[in-house]
């Protein structure tokens, strides 16, 4: 299906007049005197980064739901420590969505829902062609990202069905796009996130949860040395105190997290290290809360130091250390 782009850039260019109306309006002070509001966020949920959705329908398991542990497991950590936490959902990509699939994440959806968290919405395929690429002339990378966006909230619509529920009554609207805008992307994906109204986020720490959890960044694993787990462990640690350290005048931190097993079997000990440290650095009480400001105001920062750590290995692995 060819889509015809000009009555879309049309129609987006109108709403991104309305929707960049008080885009400079203060920030609120919405968090108490003496506290520092830690926001967790956690990309590519429900199912997770481990496994595409072709790989769940390609299971012969009956029971699909278990693809839902990691994403369980990090909601248990989250009420142990009564945080709350927004989740940033990704579609199903090139996979066909089917029932099967829409209910394992109508399941999902409903679970991070009544825990008492945020969804908002990161992307339908997780396409670095479509979300980072510098090969991409701006108009056009527009078109491709409002299109995918588009595809994600018609899927939703789909999935709200059977939970029998409108999408307004569970998401919010606020926007992570994949790689956090990495580059050039960013620019694009925040004129896109105001045509539809949405608030835009990129995040103050990367925590590098993600690296070597995914087909695409297998290849990372071994050459961070992070096959050992332990070591890849206090890697996140690491970069938590960095944080800490760098943001300790903030008022609202938001820390990126991805919904995968890893996190999922050490977020408890993260979330202790986060506590600990910003406490440390700041002099103030952590709050794991989601203010109002963070819903309405769109921040774009982007925490690429996790890319640069990763280049530094690259060179230093093809000289021989």
């Amino acid at each position: 299906m060819m889509i015809k782009r000009e009555p879309i850039l049309a129609a987006i260019f109108v709403c991104g007049l309305f929707a960049c109306c008080g885009c400079n309006a203060p920030i609120p002070n919405d968090v108490p005197s003496g506290k520092i509001a830690v926001v967790l966020t956690f990309d590519d949920g429900p199912i997770g980064e481990e496994v595409s959705a072709s790989d769940i329908l390609k299971n012969d398991s009956e029971n699909k739901e278990v693809f839902l542990k990691p994403l369980n497991r990090i909601l248990d950590t989250l009420a142990n420590h009564n945080a709350q936490a927004v989740f940033y959902i990704l579609g199903p990509g090139n996979t066909a969505p089917t029932d099967e699939l829409k209910r394992l994440y109508a399941k999902g959806i409903e679970s991070i829902h009544q825990r008492g968290h945020i969804l908002g919405y990161h992307a339908y395929s997780h396409d670095f062609m479509i979300w980072t690429s510098l090969l991409n002339i701006p108009s056009i990378g527009k078109t491709e990202m409002f299109a995918d966006l588009l595809r994600l909230k018609n899927f939703i619509d789909d999935v709200m069905n059977i939970i029998g529920a409108k999408q307004s009554d569970y998401f919010t609207k606020i926007f992570r796009q994949p790689y956090g805008g990495m580059g050039k992307g960013w620019i694009e994906g925040e004129n896109v996130s105001f045509w539809l109204g949405w608030t835009y986020h990129g995040f103050d720490i990367d925590s590098g949860d993600w690296i070597g959890t995914n087909v695409h960044t297998k290849f990372n694993r071994n050459l961070n040395g992070f096959a050992d787990e332990r070591k890849h462990t206090n890697y996140v640690i690491e970069r938590i105190r960095k944080g800490a350290s760098k943001w300790s005048k903030a008022k609202v931190v938001d820390i990126l997290f991805h919904v995968n097993s890893f996190t999922s079997n050490h977020l408890d000990e993260w979330m202790g290290e986060i506590k600990s440290s910003f406490e440390l650095a700041s002099g103030r009480d952590v709050l794991f809360v989601v203010p109002d400001s963070y819903l309405r105001i769109s921040d774009p920062v982007t925490d690429e130091s996790v890319s640069t750590d990763m280049a530094v290995s690259f060179v230093e692995d093809l000289i021989g250390r």
